[in-house]
Formats: structure tokens, sequence, C-alpha cells
């Protein structure tokens, strides 16, 4: 048994097909003087090959998945035309006399390098999109054949070392049961078109490399992310009960995605998605996603190497906005530094998490606020869309801040360029010190954001990545759980809406205590919406109003998460049998003795919507 990644849910089982892709080495080292025109010249025609079968997959993409799909494609074919990619692969041919092969290779290690060591798994997952047009690179080099994808004959798991976005355009459909990707990021792009493949589909499982054959039957969960190989004849028969009771769940679900997240007795709640690409909007919107609760626009930034222009981000935020409305979207400005690190600031910091990021960062690059805040003020003429400040943690931040907004405003005015005068601005809260000031800031903000990750992490001085400190690290903690009542409470006092957009929003666990708490907004994982949606029109609000009253009157997380479970156990079987657990899901069937191998595990808006009458929670 082996903890994978979900990427798509579900349960499956059958033999296994392995497609293993083997990387070839590189010959032509280097080139005599005389020989490097004719190795440009090589690598000219290998760029104008890509472009051609990049635009053809586009096409397919387009066709099949969809424009957002193509759009992965039509990107790569764009970063073969930018000087920024292709001068350092002739500045190596010219300079270090180096192969068009090795040229290549080089370019698209330092490229890969840059995100792969930011520490993010998005970030890092963009060194899969440079990893994939370098090898579509080398093959043109090598006249190679185009790689073919595997014909499934029988009903099987298709198990992949790797797989490009390209791949999954190709991959036949057809007696595709389940797809696992052994090395892909769950963010990667080949991961988020995975996802519309209608299968299980689950990623980031290292250590099943080796360990299962073509034949060898094959049990993808990727509800509680776990892969089983040859398992007994009781886990299959397990399995398939749970097959039946996901099979039939997911039919409620589906019919629930245009119908409103509202309490039995009328409390509405909205449901909005975290995303930080154009490409998750379709998959957000599949799944009943009410708004993009939380762009994320650093990535955006990162993904560029160097700070965007104020064009290259309207381009961006306007495609944004265009894709989803008569919906809302909601950016957070560029949260730098920490675990994200900006070239436009190369200060080294002992602690950075605790150093100038988010909106001192912002506040001490001025030209890069002026430039996002310009850009995404001009893209708010295509729809709805609200702007947030990250790590906001006094009002004099929040004042200097809009100072510079209302400046860029008027300059706008004066300029003639159309806008919505009516954008709404808020802040995220965060850190202990905004929590306990939020009623002084809910006086200027026009709503509240809790940031759920980092105001647990800041609250209990435990770095969620740390492995000797995780364990602190606690949703349920009382300290953090009161903080987030504080917030709640002084955002409505205020007539102020109160959302949470980390990874809280998306457990199930929790989502009867925000929901009594009286947040208004949940934005998360696309995936967990529908799930979400039907604790909520399954419980009444004074139902969850009680139960938030008997967690806090608990005094240990432990306390609080065992009350939690009992109840959802009661009120919800099915949803807690196939998202409650962590453990061994074997661990109730006799006979079973599996070996586990431990890996990384993740788990339409009114335009005026602030005039909404807030109502209080507990």
């Amino acid at each position: 048994m082996f903890k994978c990644t979900m990427i798509a849910p579900g349960i499956a089982c059958g033999p296994a097909v392995i497609w293993a892709t083997a990387g070839e080495s590189i010959r032509r080292q280097q080139v005599s003087l005389p020989s490097v025109p004719a190795e440009i010249q090589r690598f000219d025609l290998a760029r104008r090959r890509a472009h051609r079968e990049l635009n053809e997959i586009a096409s397919r993409a387009e066709a099949t998945i969809g424009h957002s799909a193509a759009a992965i494609f039509t990107a790569h074919g764009q970063l073969l035309d930018d000087p920024k990619f292709f001068e350092p692969v002739l500045r190596r041919i010219r300079e270090q006399q180096m192969g068009a092969e090795v040229a290549v290779h080089a370019t698209i290690e330092e490229f890969a390098g840059r995100f792969a060591s930011l520490g993010n798994s998005r970030l890092a997952a963009r060194a899969e999109d440079f990893a994939e047009l370098g090898d579509r690179l080398l093959k043109h080099l090598r006249k190679e054949a185009p790689k073919q994808a595997p014909c499934l004959s029988n009903p099987s798991v298709l198990i992949a070392n790797h797989l490009g976005a390209a791949d999954i355009i190709a991959l036949d459909r057809n007696n595709l049961l389940a797809l696992a990707m052994i090395e892909n990021g769950p963010t990667s792009h080949a991961a988020l078109l995975a996802s519309a493949l209608g299968v299980p589909v689950v990623a980031g499982v290292a250590q099943l490399s080796g360990r299962v054959r073509d034949g060898d039957t094959v049990i993808v969960d990727a509800n509680h992310g776990y892969i089983l190989v040859n398992p007994s004849a009781l886990a299959i028969q397990e399995y398939r009960m749970r097959r039946e009771i996901f099979d039939r769940f997911s039919t409620e679900l589906a019919e629930l995605r245009d119908v409103p997240a509202v309490t039995p007795d009328g409390r509405v709640i909205h449901l909005g998605a975290n995303v930080g690409l154009l490409e998750e909007v379709p998959y957000a919107l599949t799944q009943g996603a009410e708004s993009l609760g939380l762009l994320r626009t650093e990535y955006f930034y990162l993904a560029h190497g160097e700070p965007p222009t104020e064009e290259e981000q309207y381009d961006f935020y306007a495609a944004v906005v265009r894709s989803i409305a008569p919906r809302r979207v909601t950016f957070r400005t560029f949260d730098l530094g920490g675990d994200k690190s900006p070239s436009a600031s190369s200060a080294a910091e002992a602690n950075p998490m605790l150093g100038c990021r988010g909106i001192r960062l912002l506040l001490e690059c001025g030209d890069l606020l002026v430039s996002q805040i310009r850009a995404l003020l001009r893209a708010s003429h295509y729809g709805p869309i609200r702007i947030m400040f990250p790590l906001i943690t006094s009002l004099t931040e929040f004042q200097e801040t809009m100072l510079i907004v209302r400046q860029i405003e008027q300059q706008l005015r004066d300029e003639g360029v159309p806008f919505d005068n009516r954008v709404p601005y808020g802040c995220m809260i965060e850190t202990p010190a905004a929590a306990t000031i939020a009623d002084i800031l809910a006086s200027e903000v026009e709503f509240l954001s809790i940031g759920s990750n980092d105001l647990i992490q800041y609250t209990l001085v435990a770095d969620r990545t740390n492995l000797r400190v995780a364990h602190i690290y606690e949703p349920l903690h009382l300290a953090v759980l009161r903080m987030m009542r504080t917030i709640i409470r002084a955002g409505h006092r205020r007539d102020r809406t109160v959302s949470l957009c980390g990874e809280m929003a998306a457990d199930p666990i929790y989502s009867i205590i925000l929901l009594g708490m009286g947040v208004d907004e949940l934005s998360m994982s696309p995936v967990m919406i529908p799930a979400i949606k039907q604790i909520i029109r399954g419980v009444t609000w004074a139902e969850a109003r009680d139960v938030a009253r008997g967690v806090l009157r608990q005094q240990r997380a432990k306390d609080v998460a065992a009350y939690l479970e009992n109840m959802m156990e009661s009120r919800f079987p099915r949803m807690m049998s196939i998202y409650g657990s962590d453990e061994d899901p074997l661990a109730s069937v006799p006979g079973s003795d599996c070996h586990i191998s431990v890996e990384t595990k993740s788990p339409v808006v009114p335009r005026n919507d602030q005039t909404t009458p807030v109502v209080t929670g507990i």
C-alpha cells in the first residue's frame, strides 16, 4: 500500500499497464567553431517544427477539452518565441560552442531550476512545463518519431512514471479505469488536465516506481490517497463496496452543482474556488464554484522570473475576469517574500517568514504595487472583482496602501481609462495582530478574509512543513478557533462579510464549526466544493451554532476533533467513509496486512454583494 496525492476523486480496481519513458543521453557535447552556424540552423529548424506540433496539439485540446486546455500549448509555443528563452540557447552555442542538444538541455535546466528551488509546490510544478518543452525540442533535434500513447485493449489502470500535458491530450480514454502519475506534481499542467479525464487520478508516489508490474492487480483509492498493489480478495471485495457507495454519492453531488449552498433554515454560504492559473477556472466552474474566492497573483509573477509589466498583468487578469464573468474574482495582490522569493527583493533575511513579505514588500517596492493595481483596475472593466491585501498587521498599513490606490484611481480617470470605480478592497487576516484589531480594520475595509494557513502557523508558532513541529500545527487548537470567532464577530458588527480561504475551508470535518461561527464565504480547492455544499445543505444553521458552542467548550484540540468526528459520523456517515480518516483504509478488513510506504499526501454573484445583510454567528 502506497500513499499518494489525489488529483481527481474516485475508486478503481484493475490490471496495471506500465508506461515508462526513459531519458536518452545527449550526444554532440561540443562542436567546432566552423560548425556553429549549422548548429544554430539545426536549433531554429527544431524550434519551428516544435511550434507547428504545439499548434496541432492545441487544436486537438481545444476540440476535446476546451479553450483553457489549448491555452497551455499556446503558452508553450509562445515560450519558443520568447527571446528570454531562445537567446540563452543561441548564446551557449555561439560562445561556448555547445551542441544544440546540450545548449537546450542546459537552458531548460536553468529555467526549471529557478522554479524547483522556490520551495512551493505550485511554482515548482512550472518546472515540469520547461522540462516538457525541452523534451519536445530534443526529440526534434534527434529527428525522433513522436511518442505514442499506450492503447489499452482491456479496462486497465495506467501507471506512468511521468506525463506531459500533451501526453494527457493523446491518451486513449477507452478502457482507462484510473491514472497514477508517479513523478508528476499535483499542480502540474498534466495533473490539471488529468483531473478532467473522468476517472480517479493520483500523483506524487515516487516509491511506487519498480514496485508494480504489467498485469498486477491495482486498486486506486483517490479519495484517501492510496494505491494498493496485488491486494487480497477481502480488500478487493471491500473496495468494490466502497466504489458503489462513492458512485452513488458522486451522482448526488453532481446534482448539487447549480443549487445554492443554503442551510434548511435559510442561511446562505457563498462557495468560491482557490486558483492560481487560468487553466484551473473551467474545472472550478464544473464543480459549482460561485466565484473565484482567491486568485493567487504571485504565481503569475513568479512564472515570469522577473517583475511582469503592467500590460502583461492586465492581459492575464482580464482573461481571468472574462473567463468567469458575471461571477466575481477576488484577487490577492502579490504575496511575495517568505517562501515565495521574488527578484524584486534580493536581500537575504535570516527569517523570511517574519520579514519583508506580503504588503510590506509591496509598499517597499512601490512601482510593483502601482503596476499591479493599475492592471487589476483596468481588468475590472470586464466583470466584478474584489482586491485584497496580504499580511496586513495594522490599520496604518491598510491606510497607506489605500492612499496609493486612490491616487491610481484618479490617474486612470484623468487618462480616460475605463474601470469599475466600485471595486471593494479588503485585507487578509493572517496574524494574531490582525485578528486582535479586526474590529478596527473592519471600520475601513469592505470585507475580511481569514487566511487560515498562515493564521494557524503564526498563532501556534509552528511551520507545518517542518516535520519536527508539524504535529503542533493544529487547526482545531482552541486559540485558533477563538481567534476566528473574534474575527467573524468583529466583521459582522461592522456589517462586513467574512470569508475563509485556507485549507480548513475544504475539510468536511471543519465545515460545520465554520458555519456555526458565522463565516459568510468559504473558498477552497474546487474538488471539494460539492461535498462542502452537501454538508451545508444538510444541517440547519441553528444546529451548526450548537455544534460550534459545544466545540468551544472543549479544552484540548483532540477533544474538539473527537467531538466533531462523532457528530459527522452520525450526520454524514457516507461523507466520512469517503473523506474522513487518513488512517490505513483497510485497518478494519480482516486479514489485511499491507505495507504502507509513506509519501506526502495533500489533501452567480450579485454585483452589489457588499450590501447583503450580514448575520452574526455564535
